[in-house]
């Protein structure tokens, strides 16, 4: 089917889409992140200020995942730093993401049953 459905928001949803906002409150968050399709669109929030060394959830809490599911996050406001751990891949060891000076506007993840690891797969523009 080529049927989009869109909410009054215009955001996509149904079956193969979920779209989530968490505000990042402290250091070392673990973000949530609620499985409802293929495809998940995640706002974070970063609080009162910048937050570091948050992780994505451990999946095995979650639920089977399909190879290739996609979680999108996009950074609001206050930058929050996404470090490697044991169910998250990035390069390097970690990626900030956010709306100030020197974060990523947005990064994509995509899940591989294989490694039961969410994998970087790209990321938005840097903030000037």
């Amino acid at each position: 089917s080529a049927s989009i459905i869109r909410n009054s928001a215009g955001d996509e949803v149904g079956a193969d889409f979920g779209n989530l906002s968490v505000t990042v409150t402290s250091d070392s968050f673990s973000i949530p992140v609620s499985i409802t399709g293929r495809h998940i669109d995640l706002e974070l929030i970063g609080s009162t200020s910048n937050r570091f060394g948050a992780t994505l959830p451990d999946t095995g809490d979650l639920g089977v995942y399909p190879d290739g599911t996609a979680l999108r996050i996009a950074g609001a406001g206050f930058n929050v730093e996404i470090v490697e751990s044991t169910t998250a891949n990035i390069p390097d060891g970690s990626i900030t993401v956010g709306g100030l000076s020197g974060g990523y506007s947005g990064v994509t993840f995509v899940y591989s049953s294989r490694s039961g690891k969410w994998n970087l797969q790209s990321v938005g523009l840097v903030n000037p």
